[in-house]
């Protein structure tokens, strides 16, 4: 009997060892369940205050859209205005252009219709017969009635290297080459064009091989006679090509056998390859070696320095003048390429 007792209380026990240690599991289990859910909420919190700063970010960049479109709105309304501006302007200067033609002298009824005294004179691009007003013979010219409002007598045209332009001083006075191709007008002309007591514009048209253009524009050009060497005078710089005469000015013209350059060691024009209004050389050489783009040598091709650099050599040049007239209010008139 008393074995029967202790089996049954050692059985009870027992059963109350093991609800002890399933109830210590369990109070384990709820404070792990405790820690994951504070886990939960935090995380919770965290997306909350992300969604929040996200939601205040997306405000902030509507409202930054909002402003930067009515800017726009602004700066299109302002744009129209000045389109509207220059169109007039554009519509005065060609009336102005039309009125001081018109009241240029006219040529001697002796001498014919299609004689004009530049390019200014004339209203369609090609070849025309010139005689500027120093009296001396006529002469041929390439006109250009295209470029920046036209006007333009073009006094030299690189474009495929038909041509040799690493010439003497004699070809490069009297001139050379196809005015419809490759050429070179000659100093004598440019002298007598530039030197009609009115001053004259000087426009630069470059181009690469990758037919990306530039232009580089001088509101006053001249070189002088023979006797001064074809000394160059440069006016003041426009345009988007970058100033490469700016160091010229001044400078008389060299070739290789008549070296007039302020180099003391070398002459520019052989080392150069070319002709030019050399200083100690130069940042421009238009009249070197027709090449191909990128050269490994330094300034011996057709050179434009602040648009390409010294070692690239350009497909198409055209070099070109025109005479600045003055409008009703006696300023000088200056046109600028749009």
């Amino acid at each position: 009997m008393n074995e029967e007792k202790q089996s049954i209380v050692d059985r009870l026990s027992k059963t109350v060892q093991d609800l002890t240690n399933q109830s210590t599991e369990f109070q384990n289990s709820v404070e792990i369940c405790k820690y994951e859910l504070n886990d939960t909420k935090e995380a919770l919190r965290t997306k909350l205050q992300n969604s929040e700063a996200l939601r205040i970010e997306m405000t902030e960049m509507s409202t930054r859209q909002h402003q930067s479109q009515n800017a726009l709105e602004r700066c299109s309304s302002q744009l129209e205005a000045m389109s509207s501006t220059v169109s007039e302007l554009k519509r005065e200067n060609y009336g102005l252009r039309q009125r001081v033609q018109t009241q240029k002298p006219t040529l001697p009824t002796t001498t014919a219709s299609s004689i004009h005294r530049d390019c200014d004179d004339v209203s369609e691009s090609g070849m025309n017969t010139i005689v500027p007003d120093d009296g001396g013979k006529p002469f041929e010219v390439y006109c250009d009635m295209e470029t920046d409002f036209g006007g333009w007598t073009v006094i030299q045209r690189r474009q495929d290297g038909s041509v040799d332009f690493y010439r003497g001083w004699e070809d490069y006075k009297n001139g050379f080459g196809d005015l419809n191709g490759e050429f070179w007008l000659g100093n004598d002309k440019i002298h007598r064009l530039t030197n009609q007591g009115q001053r004259y514009e000087l426009r630069v048209d470059l181009e690469n091989f990758e037919n990306e253009s530039k232009f580089a524009k001088y509101d006053h050009f001249a070189i002088g006679d023979e006797r001064s060497k074809y000394a160059i005078t440069i006016g003041s710089y426009s345009g988007n090509a970058g100033d490469s005469l700016r160091d010229d000015n001044g400078m008389q013209f060299t070739t290789k056998d008549n070296d007039n350059d302020r180099g003391t060691s070398h002459n520019c024009a052989v080392s150069c390859t070319g002709a030019w209004w050399y200083n100690i050389c130069s940042l421009s050489n238009l009249n070197g070696q027709y090449l191909h783009g990128k050269d490994s040598e330094w300034n011996v091709g057709i050179v434009w320095f602040h648009w390409l650099g010294m070692s690239y050599s350009l497909k198409r040049t055209e070099i070109k003048i025109r005479p600045v007239f003055k409008g009703e209010s006696g300023f000088a008139t200056m046109y600028e390429r749009k």
